[in-house]
């Protein structure tokens, strides 16, 4: 039985929970048993599964068909193995240009183009670059990125006096993605009427 303190706080918990936006996505550190165990709290994990909107009526309001899906059901955004990234410069909007290949985002679940829309995704890719060797050197040495490591190369010509370094063909994308830590995103889809 439960006494009158522990009824208003989970009272007060709930009133607090249901300030939260409908569609609300924040990372949770627990596994996928524990984020399943949140669903009784409006929490539902991010996996693209697929619901009803009759059932989920407000979180269908907001997302709608966009994650996948044929109405009357739709997905829930499937985040497994990718980071979040705001976005920026939507048509008619003001920007700050920080998403440069915005305009070839990709459906949620579709490789459809659809540009710069909420949810939409970019497959990874690297900025792009160039490599020079130092002036007057025999040997490179290039650092391996995020591993702290170096590989010596031996077979880059040595640059002629007089004449500039010799430098590498460019390749990769517009942007190097960041490296990321393993989370699991639930998204709120309101507390059970």
């Amino acid at each position: 039985m439960e006494n009158k303190t522990s009824v208003s706080a989970n009272a007060t918990v709930s009133a607090s929970i249901n300030l939260l936006p409908i569609g609300t996505i924040m990372p949770f550190a627990g596994n996928t048993t524990q984020a399943t165990e949140l669903n009784s709290y409006g929490w539902y994990l991010c996996n693209g599964a697929l619901l009803q909107s009759k059932d989920y009526p407000r979180l269908f309001t907001v997302l709608k068909n966009t994650c996948g899906g044929v109405a009357p059901e739709f997905k829930l955004p499937d985040l497994r193995g990718v980071f979040l990234r705001a976005v920026d410069v939507q048509t008619g909007e003001q920007g700050t240009a920080r998403d440069p290949d915005s305009a070839k985002r990709t459906g949620h679940a579709s490789a459809d183009v659809i540009g710069n829309q909420v949810l939409s995704r970019q497959v990874d890719d690297i900025r792009s670059h160039k490599h020079l060797t130092p002036d007057g050197s025999e040997f490179v040495k290039v650092e391996v990125a995020g591993t702290g490591d170096s590989v010596w190369f031996e077979r880059f010509e040595k640059p002629r006096d007089g004449q500039a370094p010799i430098e590498t063909a460019a390749l990769g994308g517009y942007e190097t993605r960041p490296v990321n830590v393993s989370v699991n995103y639930i998204i709120f889809a309101g507390l059970p009427a």
